[in-house]
């Protein structure tokens, strides 16, 4: 491992030691770097925490609310509205061309964009209760959509998708368990562009990650907590 390399997973094992609220931390060695972490939470809001330190998103007409564990202030909620959104700048370090792996918490109550770059993949719930995810070509050529109706509504879910350009398989997760895999082929991802969350999407959002490496279950298990505590449970 080069120095620059060692030093991205250090800081990145120091950021994950200063979120996790655990008795220990345990030291991520080899653990791919992530290239966007937003909490989406009151202290940080659409910030980037990761080694990346991407750009920060703007937000509009948005409020904060409790998370997955009930805590108050530890998610973003969307109105379903077009001007209730976040918009993420992308100057080239939120670009996972190769492979990739999307991750969050939702909450949702109906359909739209929960991570979306412009022109380019979609990661959605299009109804309250069915995950989608659209691997569009870098050439604007769309390849095969992956959906699945395994979502809670009203409920927090921790969902995902993955993207592995060595074998060309593309993933749906829920949970950290695969629940929807196809062959798309071997292609490069439209991930070059400013990247969008929420829109027409009525819910709550927390932990958003990405990574530019397709996570495996274990993996994706591990930092499911990243972000949030598993604690005492407020009324949402």
């Amino acid at each position: 491992m080069g120095h620059l390399a060692r030093m991205q997973t250090l800081t990145f094992t120091a950021v994950y030691c200063k979120l996790s609220l655990f008795v220990f931390c345990f030291f991520l060695s080899g653990f791919p770097t992530p290239i966007a972490i937003y909490t989406l939470d009151r202290k940080t809001r659409a910030r980037d925490i990761s080694p990346a330190k991407n750009l920060p998103g703007r937000s509009y007409n948005i409020r904060y609310a409790p998370g997955p564990y009930g805590q108050p202030g530890e998610s973003t909620e969307f109105f379903g509205r077009r001007n209730s959104y976040i918009r993420f700048p992308n100057n080239g370090r939120l670009d996972a061309k190769d492979s990739i792996t999307l991750l969050a918490w939702i909450l949702p109550f109906g359909r739209g964009p929960i991570f979306e770059y412009f022109r380019g993949v979609r990661f959605w719930v299009v109804r309250s209760d069915t995950l989608y995810v659209h691997f569009i070509r870098r050439n604007g050529r769309r390849t095969r959509v992956l959906m699945k109706r395994r979502l809670r509504p009203r409920r927090w879910n921790y969902v995902g998708a993955t993207y592995d350009k060595r074998t060309g398989m593309a993933t749906l997760w829920l949970d950290s368990r695969p629940i929807l895999s196809q062959n798309i082929k071997r292609i490069q991802l439209a991930t070059k562009k400013t990247a969008y969350m929420g829109g027409t999407f009525r819910g709550r959002i927390a932990c958003m990650q990405v990574y530019s490496d397709p996570l495996t279950g274990p993996q994706i298990k591990k930092v499911k907590n990243l972000c949030n505590k598993p604690g005492k449970s407020y009324k949402s």
